[in-house]
């Protein structure tokens, strides 16, 4: 089996370098523990294969890891995946909020990446953490500021799933910078109705353990589609196989 057939296929959004799209992935994938401490990544020729990028493009996302502390670059040998430097990626965070000027653009792209790993692993899990996340769902009657810490303390409930300390960490910190648009968002009763779809039809999958269902209905919910047309749709799913 190929050394890249766990990692998924590069989608650049409109406007985001391919460099930095190739190391978000990359990140949420060690964030959520698919790439754990020790891992060797694939080679040079493999990854670029993989992504269809250029190498100069592949080295600048492996540089970008590397000053966050999660790579180790050994010449010669390859690059491995090394424990997580909180401080580093809470100072990745700190910059974020300081560079988005004010759109939350970046936060929120990687909160849903690394969202979408957490959800590859999510069916290990013990069942009784599973069926947790429906502790969690958004009440109609809610004010947007209840709605708000109930959904965040939902995604930090899937998040944990994984059972990655740093991740949840990370995530926290994530939706603590989106949290003044998320409060706008939950002052619409369609937005309202509309998490609470998903969060149902989302927590059902997981308990299930239909990884392919839980990953379309999570990226139609984060990426603003909707969960109606998502869950009809006959298109096939990116999720990566974990057979």
């Amino acid at each position: 089996m190929s050394t890249t057939s766990l990692f998924p296929q590069i989608e650049p959004q409109a406007r985001v370098r391919r460099s930095r799209y190739i190391c978000d992935t990359l990140r949420g994938m060690i964030a959520s523990g698919q790439l754990k401490p020790g891992d060797r990544l694939p080679t040079e020729e493999e990854l670029c294969k993989h992504f269809k990028v250029s190498r100069t493009t592949l080295r600048e996302a492996v540089q970008m890891l590397r000053f966050s502390g999660l790579l180790r670059v050994s010449p010669g040998r390859g690059s491995y995946v090394q424990q997580p430097d909180l401080n580093s990626l809470l100072d990745d965070i700190a910059l974020y909020s300081k560079t988005l000027g004010g759109t939350y653009a970046e936060a929120k792209n990687f909160s849903i990446k690394t969202l979408e790993n957490a959800l590859l692993t999510s069916h290990k899990a013990p069942l009784d953490k599973r069926r947790a996340l429906f502790d969690h769902i958004v009440h109609r009657q809610d004010m947007p500021e209840q709605a708000e810490k109930r959904e965040r303390e939902w995604q930090v409930t899937l998040m944990s799933l994984t059972e990655n300390r740093i991740a949840v960490i990370v995530l926290e910190m994530l939706l603590a910078i989106q949290k003044e648009e998320r409060i706008k968002k939950f002052s619409d009763p369609d937005e309202v109705m509309r998490t609470i779809q998903t969060q149902i039809r989302l927590n059902s999958a997981i308990v299930e353990g239909e990884l392919e269902v839980a990953q379309r209905v999570l990226r139609s919910y984060l990426g603003g589609d909707d969960v109606s047309e998502s869950l009809s749709s006959n298109s096939n799913s990116n999720v990566m196989s974990m057979n």
